[in-house]
């Protein structure tokens, strides 16, 4: 494939203007609102403007579909929280659920159900590091009263 076959294919991709002659335009449109004036550089650097926009906004729509992906699974883990805590309250029952998520678009907790603790709406937290500190913690005064008393 020769250079300006490349060149042509990069400057086909939307978003990245071509003139009707085939040359590089003077001015490369990079969205809406941002415009780059090429018209001192190089034909290759204009390339590789080109190229690295398409990369970019490759990487964009790649991690905009990862973000509504991680949105329609939480969707569903609150809908069937709702859905068990509805199902719990019309049985008679009472119920706490409570989910927490990291992903892209931030930490999330959820609290559902028609307990009091639901109706606070917080979730515990978690101690685990605290429990092992006070063991630690424990084990170095017990350390300590044993060494104290072999005297």
């Amino acid at each position: 494939m020769t250079e300006s076959k490349k060149q042509g294919d990069l400057a086909t991709i939307e978003g990245v203007p071509k003139e009707q002659t085939g040359s590089p335009p003077a001015v490369l449109n990079f969205g809406s609102s941002t415009q780059v004036d090429v018209s001192g550089l190089p034909e290759e650097e204009v390339a590789a403007l080109r190229r690295k926009h398409a990369e970019d906004t490759i990487a964009l729509r790649k991690k905009a579909e990862e973000l509504k992906i991680d949105v329609g699974a939480f969707d569903v883990t609150v809908d069937n929280m709702v859905g068990h805590t509805t199902a719990a309250t019309e049985a008679g029952s009472h119920i706490t659920i409570t989910h927490a998520q990291e992903n892209a678009t931030g930490k999330t907790e959820v609290v559902t159900g028609n307990t009091d603790r639901a109706a606070a709406g917080k979730v515990e937290p978690d101690r685990t590091l605290l429990y092992v500190i006070i063991a630690a913690v424990a084990a170095v005064v017990v350390a300590l009263i044993i060494a104290g008393g072999a005297r």
